[in-house]
């Protein structure tokens, strides 16, 4: 009898310790979640040289704060309490943007909406003439945002939630997940989409049943460091749109095992990508970047909610314990010399001499070192030649100078001094040929521009004709044109991750926050990075820069 007291109590007290040290650490990664968070704003504050959190999301309405004030209509303090801030100034502004600019995009529409809703202003007109026209004009992401504004309220003489779902339903792959085109799924638009679906999962088996098979599937994409990958390039957003659709669906992104890989779980993979001065860069190897940055700050709110016991982050509901905060919330940190929050992202810069960027093939001509070397060689013999006539040398010292600057300059110029990684991207390879593919790029969509690199005829690469060996990807293709046809390149990921930043200076997220570059083979628009995608004979290649993720290419 008294072996079984002991026992009890020791359970009991193994049980409260095991609860404590629990309770404990839960606690600890919400304080480091709310830190983060914290970070980002002082981060965007410092940039935008604003001491007002309010009065910053009011300014950036149209311009890149909508998400920031969807995460702050949600925003936990003391890991219970909801916070209402009060978005009335942000939604104005908003409403305002709407008025003063045509924005034809229907996804951004939607966005901008859907902010609204979150601002409290769920009654707006904009929000009803927006969900009335866009719902279903640029494929799966219309639908996606469009449900997200039916869930919580809005109205559509077209379509009901129930019509969405079963649009939504019927376009998951069979390997689970979700892509704008193409055969194989993406791990944002499957999260994405899960995100809109996971209010109805409770009420509607077929679609509990395609989330099961979408979590499978994101629990397969996810990389030996916690993160994961969008079109070949591992990135902080898309793992930040993984959390947002775990916690919408009840499971703990941190603890659930198939989501941990290697030890690692999503929060260390998207810190592989914080900055010191609290942003986020898109890659491993890149520089602060906004988009990776507000996509961030949604994750952890996402996660800051999960943890505080509260609902998803795309429902907005009032709740009894809501707080108003009507004065800044966060104090602004001040600027370290470790801070690095001036630099711009890389995509907005084009190339300069001393600028160190990965694999680019073909960088633009400039007074290259040739002709500096070339020069410093002269204006060294020069000086020489200066002090052997103050030493009053013998001529034939001043024949050796000349001579010998003479075959420097030679040297100089008939030999080039590359890199081993420029060597291997632009030297020609031995190769047995199978047969030939075409490829052109493209870039029709923006060829009003009036910019240097972006012809008139929007043809970079007219359909052209390529030899191709055993083995040979979209990307040794572009990799021979560019070599053939002089053309820039700059792409960034691991060997089959690859991805193209930029082609022919023309950069991704130049032209909006989902522009960039994307290919086809045979029609068809591919998920896998274009390393990974081997051709055969008589393929047909097409590279077009899109400003909707490809969704505008005909």
């Amino acid at each position: 009898m008294k072996n079984k007291i002991i026992a009890v109590i020791l359970a009991v007290i193994f049980i409260g310790t095991s609860i404590q040290i629990t309770s404990f650490a839960q606690t600890n990664t919400v304080g480091e979640i709310n830190d983060l968070l914290d970070d980002i704003v002082s981060f965007n504050l410092t940039k935008e040289n604003e001491n007002d959190t309010l009065k910053w999301l009011a300014d950036g309405a149209g311009n890149g704060t909508e998400f920031y004030a969807i995460a702050f209509s949600q925003r936990i303090l003391d890991y219970s309490l909801s916070a209402q801030y009060d978005l009335s100034g942000f939604a104005a502004a908003m409403e305002k943007f709407l008025d003063e600019n045509d924005v034809k995009n229907a996804v951004t529409k939607q966005k901008y909406a859907l902010s609204l809703i979150a601002a409290g202003k769920e009654d707006s007109e904009k929000v009803e003439q927006i969900t009335e026209t866009t719902i279903g004009e640029l494929g799966i992401m219309s639908f996606v945002f469009g449900l997200h504004l039916l869930n919580n309220g809005a109205q559509s003489s077209t379509y009901t939630t129930e019509t969405i779902i079963d649009k939504l339903l019927s376009l998951q792959l069979s390997d689970g997940g979700w892509a704008l085109t193409g055969q194989y799924s993406d791990t944002d638009i499957t999260a994405m989409t899960v995100q809109a679906l996971a209010p109805h999962r409770e009420t509607k088996a077929e679609v509990t049943e395609s989330i099961d098979k979408a979590i499978k599937n994101l629990s397969e994409r996810q990389l030996e460091d916690g993160d994961f990958s969008s079109y070949g390039v591992a990135n902080p957003d898309s793992v930040a749109q993984v959390i947002i659709a775990l916690t919408s669906v009840g499971i703990d992104p941190l603890t659930d095992e198939r989501f941990v890989k290697n030890e690692n779980d999503v929060l260390y993979g998207i810190k592989k990508y914080l900055l010191s001065d609290g942003s986020f860069k898109h890659t491993e190897d890149g520089d602060s970047n906004p988009m990776a940055t507000y996509q961030v700050f949604l994750g952890l709110t996402a996660l800051n909610r999960f943890y505080a016991g509260k609902g998803p982050l795309f429902i907005f509901e009032k709740e009894e314990d809501e707080i108003i905060i009507t004065e800044d919330p966060v104090e602004q940190k001040p600027e370290t010399e470790e801070s690095n929050i001036s630099e711009e992202p890389k995509n907005e810069d084009k190339p300069v001499d001393n600028e160190p960027i990965k694999d680019i093939v073909n960088a633009k001509k400039t007074f290259g070192y040739k002709a500096w070397l070339s020069i410093a060689a002269a204006v060294i013999a020069v000086l020489l030649i200066i002090i052997c006539i103050i030493k009053k040398q013998k001529a034939s010292t001043f024949i050796l100078i000349i001579v010998s600057t003479a075959i420097l300059i030679c040297i100089i110029i008939f030999t080039d001094i590359q890199t081993a990684d420029n060597y291997y991207s632009t030297a020609d390879l031995e190769r047995e040929v199978i047969g030939t593919v075409t490829m052109q790029i493209r870039c029709d969509k923006i060829k009003d521009k009036n910019l240097e690199f972006i012809p008139e005829n929007g043809i970079i690469l007219d359909e052209t004709e390529f030899d191709i060996a055993e083995g040979y990807t979209v990307y040794d293709v572009l990799i021979d044109a560019a070599k053939k046809h002089s053309i820039h390149l700059e792409s960034t990921g691991a060997d089959g991750l690859k991805y193209m930043s930029g082609i022919n200076y023309i950069y991704e997220l130049d032209f909006g926050d989902i522009s960039g570059w994307v290919y086809y083979v045979n029609g068809e628009r591919l998920s896998v990075g274009c390393d990974a995608y081997e051709l055969k004979a008589g393929d047909i290649i097409e590279w077009h820069y899109s400003l909707e993720l490809g969704n505008d290419i005909d």
